[in-house]
């Protein structure tokens, strides 16, 4: 189904210049980029495809679907995508409740992000007053047991709206809403599996660097106020000692944390 309210060159351009922009590049940079992954366009055609003035042929086109691992119908098509977000909810269900799938590459990587201390669900757990990150609990009953009309592991309402909030980020990713089915191309469950990797890394990472900027700051306040208070008369001398001691305890734990971030981020790379 698709909405026939803007012309194809209206549609084209919205989307050309949304990949553009959401690589933080210029329309010269785009181009250079462009051209580097063989495809040569100059910079004023990528202007008027912008001003909706023109759009790329048909090798073009495909030329550009290669390029960003998305289906033409990206750039054709306002598609409704209620059925393909209902294909990943489908997916990522089955492959974590499924035993038959439950030692798979997808499997592994779904759980590895729900047990990830900071993913976060849209749904409190029944049992407890905190997110749900056990999606088991919206099938048992107060006691612990899978309910009876739920031991199929069905896909409910609520289930759906885990899936959905958990993984926000796949619902987002247009090489996975506009999936490109080609030989070149990895299956649409591989592709899962290395988008949740990939969010994944550059979650944890992120949150280890913030971790070390917050630390590094309360280090230094609270070392200025303890050394202020010391030189007052309101603090011994082993406060210091003690605090320093706390810090040292804090910067080891993130930097053995960050070391362990290293040694992800080359297998990351190595990966890419």
């Amino acid at each position: 189904m698709t909405n026939q309210s803007r012309t194809y060159n209206q549609l084209f351009a919205e989307r050309i210049k949304k990949l553009r922009l959401d690589m933080g590049f210029t329309q010269d940079q785009f181009v250079d980029y462009l051209n580097s992954k063989g495809l040569k366009i100059s910079r004023t055609s990528l202007a008027r495809y912008e001003a909706q003035l023109s759009t790329p042929t048909s090798p073009t086109l495909q030329k550009l679907s290669h390029i960003f691992g998305i289906s033409t119908d990206y750039f054709l098509e306002d598609t409704d995508l209620s059925q393909t977000y209902q294909n990943i909810t489908k997916t990522l269900h089955t492959h974590y409740f499924s035993k038959v799938t439950a030692d798979d590459n997808l499997h592994q990587e779904i759980k590895s992000w729900i047990d990830d201390p900071f993913s976060e669900s849209t749904l409190i757990d029944p049992f407890s007053n905190i997110n749900l990150k056990n999606p088991f609990h919206l099938y048992m009953d107060k006691d612990g047991n899978i309910k009876e009309n739920y031991k199929a592991h069905p896909i409910t309402t609520e289930m759906a709206k885990f899936w959905r909030g958990m993984f926000d980020f796949l619902y987002k990713d247009i090489q996975v809403t506009y999936f490109l089915n080609s030989k070149e191309s990895p299956s649409f469950k591989d592709l899962l599996a290395q988008k949740i990797r990939t969010h994944k890394y550059l979650v944890d990472n992120e949150n280890l660097v913030q971790a070390l900027i917050d630390s590094t700051a309360n280090i230094a306040k609270s070392t200025k106020l303890i050394v202020s208070d010391y030189k007052k008369g309101l603090q011994p001398y082993t406060a210091i000692v003690d605090n320093t001691h706390n810090a040292i305890s804090t910067l080891d734990s993130l930097y053995k944390s960050l070391k362990n971030g290293l040694k992800q981020t080359k297998e990351f790379e190595d990966k890419k």
